[in-house]
């Protein structure tokens, strides 16, 4: 088997791939800088230093709150695509109740099906419609008690880390 080398797809998915490596290189040195200046600094007038256990758990905190952090963002570009999609569906709904019986007897409609259009009647192009702004609204609101349960998680998970700083 042969591979194409100029392929745009796979081409695409290499930078994918690089871009999650360069990613996940740079949140680990971060973590690891963030762990040395913890571990560097020593103790402060008044303040005491963290105990190896203490700071095995902020470490474990921090690893967390990053990966909550990334799901809550993951979770905002769903929100802005359900409804981009949402508003697409209102634009094309509104549009076509502007034509008369006339002109729809007249206008062939097709109806997107992944990437392709199936030519299809009217009413059944409308309660498409219907149907996905429906879903997208259910979507929406699925996808908004989600960041909001991640927001919650990102809070505790903050003060927990302050907490064990504090503390220790």
């Amino acid at each position: 088997m042969t591979q194409d080398v100029n392929n745009p797809q796979l081409l695409k998915l290499q930078r994918t791939i690089k871009q999650r490596k360069v990613t996940a290189r740079r949140d680990a040195a971060a973590a690891k800088k963030q762990s040395k200046q913890a571990n560097n600094q020593g103790p402060k007038a008044g303040a005491n230093p963290l105990s190896a256990t203490a700071n095995k758990e902020v470490m474990e905190l921090q690893q967390q709150f990053i990966v909550t952090n990334r799901e809550y963002n993951m979770m905002k570009a769903n929100l802005a695509k359900t409804q981009r999609e949402q508003k697409v569906n209102s634009i094309t709904l509104s549009e076509l109740e502007k034509l008369s019986d006339e002109e729809t007897k007249k206008t062939k409609m097709y109806r997107g099906i992944g990437k392709m259009f199936m030519l299809s009647d009217q009413d059944n192009v409308m309660g498409y419609l219907k149907d996905g702004m429906e879903s997208e609204k259910r979507r929406e609101l699925e996808i908004t008690s989600k960041m909001e349960y991640l927001e919650r998680r990102m809070k505790s998970q903050q003060n927990n880390i302050q907490e064990l700083i504090r503390g220790n």
